[in-house]
This record gives structure tokens, C-alpha cells and sequence, in this order.
């Protein structure tokens, strides 16, 4: 069993460029005050909603900001928690979403972690697409990335927007599109 870690220049840029940038809407966000009664019930949801699924798993605040809440689960099961690719964790999102928009509060944007399963996958994502980008270059062509959700869309084309010659763009029809990168002429 080895652990093997990979950097790249092009990838170690886009993460200080997106560390830098969320420090930047840190500062520019105004100080968000906890609403603890919102809150509470949506601990106390997804906690129910993750024991209906026969998983002990505890929920808590990871961050706040303007108009997201951060949580994570907690769990010895966290692998069911989280699913193939993210599907399960991508669906209990969207329940609580939908919770917290029955109580009042559809400007808020959950966003649910679980064993940082998001952050390992954007750092999966961003390596693919510049893995992906250096093919692209050297054949001149497109490739077709498998379909995906639109934050893990987002971030192929965050990645890859401030490579001259390669360009992205989604293809497709509803909630999981692919992403093409492809080769594009250099304006000179």
C-alpha cells in the first residue's frame, strides 16, 4: 500500500488563485450571524435523514457565509454517506436544500461534506482536467469527460479557463452533462 501525491505547476496555481479568491469574498462578505434556530433544525433533519438510511452519522456547521452553510456528516459509514462518485451525498444535499427552502430560507445554498470528500474530489477534478488539457494540446483535438454534476463541471472549466489554446464546454440535457475540452487556435 503506497500513498502517492501528485503536483503540478498549472494545478498548484489554480488552488492559490482559488484560495486567494475566497479570501477575497471572505473579506468583502459582511459578518454572517448564525440563525441557531435554523440551524438546528437542519442538524436535527439531516441527522434523521442519514438514521432513516440505517447510517449513524452526526451533522454539524463546517462554515457559514453570506448566503451558504457549510455542513458535514460524520460517520463510521461514510462511504454510503458519500456513494458512487458523490451520487449519495450530491442526493442528500438536495433534500436538505429543499428543507431549508420549506423553512424560509431559499437564499441559503446548503453545501454537504463527509470525510472531505468534496475537496479530495475538486483536487481529483482539477488534475484530470489539466491531464486531459496536455492530451488535448499535443493531439489537437477533444475529448469528452464523463457526465457530471454542475459543480464538478464548474470546476473542469474554472481549471482550464486561462489555458490559451484549450477551451471547454458542456454537452448534453439535464442534471449530468459531459464536458468536452478541446483544442482552440491561439488568437496572435
Amino acid at each position: 500500500y503506497a500513498k502517492i501525491r501528485v503536483h503540478t505547476s498549472d494545478s498548484d496555481e489554480y488552488f492559490e488563485k482559488q484560495r486567494k479568491r475566497q479570501m477575497s469574498d471572505e473579506t468583502q462578505d459582511e459578518a454572517v450571524q448564525p440563525d441557531e434556530e435554523f440551524e438546528r433544525k437542519i442538524i436535527e433533519y439531516s441527522d434523521k435523514l442519514v438514521s432513516l438510511m440505517g447510517i449513524a452519522g452526526k451533522t454539524s456547521v463546517i462554515f457559514r457565509e453570506k448566503r451558504k452553510l457549510g455542513l458535514n456528516i460524520a460517520s463510521a459509514d461514510s462511504s454510503f454517506i458519500i456513494g458512487r462518485k458523490g451520487k449519495t451525498l450530491d442526493s442528500i444535499q438536495l433534500i436538505i436544500s429543499i428543507y431549508a427552502m420549506q423553512l424560509g430560507k431559499d437564499d441559503i445554498r446548503i453545501l454537504l461534506d463527509c470525510e472531505n470528500y468534496r475537496v479530495r474530489r475538486e483536487e481529483n477534478l482539477v488534475r484530470t482536467a489539466y491531464s486531459v488539457a496536455a492530451k488535448v494540446r499535443e493531439s489537437r483535438s477533444s475529448v469528452l469527460l464523463e457526465p457530471m454534476n454542475p459543480f464538478d463541471r464548474r470546476i473542469i472549466h474554472t481549471a482550464l479557463s486561462d489555458i490559451a489554446d484549450v477551451d471547454t464546454k458542456s454537452e448534453g440535457t439535464g442534471q449530468y452533462k459531459q464536458v468536452r475540452v478541446f483544442y482552440k487556435v491561439p488568437h496572435r
